[in-house]
């Protein structure tokens, strides 16, 4: 039987427990497990390659996930897990400069910083065994993942060992790399060759189970929302029923793993993207649209705030967005005997006639309105850029002001607010753009309670300024 003695170069970070296998390792890094560590011991994040070009191969690749225990760290030990070994039985060997073995690649914008794995590195001793066998950062040796032999004798050399058999798991920490290379590389001076074994292997790297640490520090991005939720798409301000909004988001690295909808900071929906961790890149870089609802009968009537916010694969959230909605399910009954009545040119009420149509007190727009016992008013004026609109009547409730200014028959200006008439009074303040204020005639609208509106026209040209009702 041969000896073996353990030969550790360099330093390596190797803790006494072993690290969880989760999604998320920390906010702003996650993890990518493979063989044994992965769900259903699957690799779909190591890649086998070699530079060897000869006929037969002078390396050989080996895909055993799961590791089955061998037998003492014999041929089936070193074949195990995802490994590499010299070819058996070869006349010649690997030509110098060759390589072979499992490549880890970070995806964009990421980067290696740790690795948690159960490896088995050997190297059997040779007058003329140049081979070289490690874990490489970036090409780079990583400091106690290698094995070469220095011995003149019949010794191996190896480092961790096959699960069960007493070999510690390798905790590597301190990285900053973009690729992992675990495998060999024939050394030889010219003109010699690595030799290869004849039935036992003289060069293995075996890994039976994998947890890599990756860094993301970008966070997702996320598109401007629309929808009947967020004000741009609303058509009153108020929000009944069930309502939806739509949004996207996108990320460099990891990938987007969920967009959440939260009313007043409580998660209302979300989206949870189909991630997979066995990948270097976990998730989907583009949500592509998304549509979220919310059922306002959740709510209690009144102003809430909403939030989105996009949470990549590393924990990193966006930018939230928000926007405050008003919820009415449940709105108070009307007001009887309403008019709305325009306000005339001279400040008198007029008779209803221009109102748009009358409340219960009136007689529906023909012959001569009954004197209604409530009127709501609107005033305006532009001051400078600014459209002040003033809104008077005897009662309390929400109105909606809004306003359209067209200049030769197009739209060039629009804004609508809700408010709250208290005290039979409210004011409503637009800012208007340049050409807006000046070449404009702004129809002004109050819809007071459900329905009855009253309209006012304010005329503005260059140089000239007179209002018309």
């Amino acid at each position: 039987m041969r000896c073996r003695t353990s030969l550790l170069l360099g330093a390596v970070t190797v803790l006494a427990g072993v690290l969880p296998a989760s999604a998320s390792a920390a906010t702003g890094s996650y993890q990518v497990t493979a063989c044994n560590d992965a769900p259903e011991t699957v690799n779909n994040s190591w890649a086998w390659s070699t530079t060897d070009s000869s006929q037969p191969s002078h390396y050989a690749e080996h895909t055993n996930c799961p590791y089955r225990l061998g037998n003492g760290g014999d041929k089936n030990d070193q074949e195990g897990g995802l490994s590499t070994t010299d070819a058996l039985g070869l006349p010649n060997g690997a030509a110098p400069g060759t390589t072979a073995g499992w490549t880890f690649t970070a995806s964009t914008g990421t980067t290696i910083t740790a690795i948690t794995y159960e490896r088995y590195i050997g190297h059997l001793f040779d007058p003329k065994n140049y081979w070289s066998s490690a874990l490489r950062a970036d090409g780079t040796i990583v400091p106690g993942e290698t094995c070469t032999d220095s011995i003149s004798n019949s010794e191996t050399c190896f480092v961790g060992g096959p699960p069960g058999e007493g070999g510690t798991t390798g905790v590597v920490t301190g990285l900053f790399a973009h690729q992992l290379t675990f495998g060999e590389i024939c050394e030889a001076p010219s003109p010699h060759s690595c030799v290869t074994g004849a039935a036992e292997h003289s060069i293995w790297t075996a890994m039976y189970g994998a947890r890599v640490t990756v860094n993301d520090p970008t966070p997702p991005a996320l598109a401007s929302p629309s929808g009947a939720l967020w004000e741009a798409s609303s058509s009153d301000g108020f929000q009944e029923g069930t309502e939806s909004v739509t949004t996207s988001a996108q990320d460099v690295g990891g990938g987007v793993q969920s967009i959440v909808l939260s009313a007043d900071g409580q998660p209302v929906e979300t989206y949870s993207a189909p991630c997979d961790f066995t990948f270097a890149q976990p998730c989907p870089l583009s949500t592509g649209a998304q549509i979220l609802t919310l059922p306002t009968a959740q709510l209690s009537d009144g102003v809430h705030t909403l939030t989105l916010v996009a949470t990549d694969a590393a924990g990193n959230r966006s930018t939230v967005a928000s926007e405050q909605i008003t919820v009415e399910n449940n709105p108070p009954p009307p007001p009887t005997e309403l008019v709305a009545v325009p306000t005339q040119i001279d400040g008198s009420a007029g008779d209803g006639s221009g109102a748009g149509g009358l409340g219960s007190g009136g007689s529906g727009g023909s012959g001569i309105a009954p004197p209604p016992k409530a009127a709501v008013h609107v005033t305006e004026a532009i001051h400078g850029r600014e459209l002040v609109v003033h809104v008077s009547g005897p009662a309390t409730g929400s109105v909606r002001v809004s306003f359209t200014g067209r200049y030769r028959g197009r739209p060039i200006a629009s804004g609508a607010k809700t408010v709250v008439l208290k005290h039979g009074r409210l004011t409503a303040t637009f800012k208007l753009s340049v050409r807006a204020a000046a070449h404009a005639t702004i129809r002004v609208s109050a819809r007071p309670f459900h329905g009855l509106a009253v309209t006012s026209i304010l005329h503005r040209w260059p140089r000239r300024s007179h209002t018309e009702r």
